[in-house]
């Protein structure tokens, strides 16, 4: 028998209905800004659109495949779709090798813009950064590959009354999905599910909090562009006294000069 706290999953299930639509909300507004914004469609703000499609589609297939079994929803559903849990576990590890591979490129990004300035321009070009997200995916999509030939055996749970007691079955026969299962339940469990949870979708704090374009994109009426306001001067009259001498000053300067 194994005891089963669900309280912090409640918890961390609210946070992720919350931060992924918001998180998806700023994936679609950086989409729709166009290549000549200087500073949204920027190679950096292109880099984040292709990692933030990898973390959402991983936050979403982390509960689709695990919690929601983990906490005997629609358990009769997933007991019948086996085969179909194994190919969206070997996407779930795709998307996760892309947000490894993205947040390489950010580093890098980041790398370039500060110590090589002046051939930050190059390196990140329009067609480079074309190739360097779609490598991404192709070698997220080829390093998985070998995992759609594993015989992945049938993990299940027996349903989890209140007294949250319940009885794993199930014997996994390969080294990914064991272990998978043995992190699942050690004493590090709460402190990875919230490391897990958060890497997926605290991101979009951090650009709205960091980007005061992006805010301004997203949120306009909210964030509103400070305008800026130029103090009146006042000008001082040329007194007639004065007169005479800058006009002999400018007639002087004139006569030199045609001389």
């Amino acid at each position: 028998m194994v005891y089963f706290d669900l309280s912090l999953e409640y918890v961390l299930f609210g946070c992720f209905c919350v931060s992924v639509p918001l998180y998806i909300f700023v994936l679609v507004n950086l989409a729709l800004v166009p290549k000549s914004d200087a500073a949204l469609g920027s190679s950096f703000f292109r880099i984040v659109l292709s990692t933030g499609i990898a973390d959402v589609l991983t936050a979403i297939q982390t509960y689709a495949y695990f919690k929601f079994r983990f906490w005997n929803v629609a358990f009769d559903f997933y007991s019948t779709i086996h085969p179909v849990l194994k190919y969206d576990l070997i996407i779930s590890y795709a998307t996760t090798f892309v947000q490894s591979f993205g947040n390489l490129l950010l580093g890098f990004n980041r790398y370039t813009a500060m110590v090589m300035p002046t051939r930050h321009a190059v390196i990140w070009s329009s067609e480079r950064v074309r190739i360097y997200l779609i490598a991404k995916w192709l070698i997220a999509c080829v390093i998985v590959i070998p995992g759609i030939f594993l015989e992945l055996s049938d993990l299940t749970f027996n349903r989890v009354p209140d007294d949250g007691n319940a009885t794993v079955n199930g014997v996994a026969t390969a080294t990914l999905q064991l272990l998978m299962v043995l992190q699942g339940f050690n004493k590090w469990y709460r402190a990875q599910a919230v490391a897990v949870d958060a890497a997926n979708y605290i991101h979009p704090y951090f650009l709205l909090s960091l980007s005061a374009a992006l805010r301004n994109r997203c949120f306009p009426c909210i964030s509103k562009e400070k305008r800026a306001t130029i103090a009146p001067i006042e000008v001082q009259p040329i007194s007639t006294v004065e007169q005479p001498s800058i006009i002999n000053h400018y007639r002087w300067s004139s006569e030199l000069h045609l001389n």
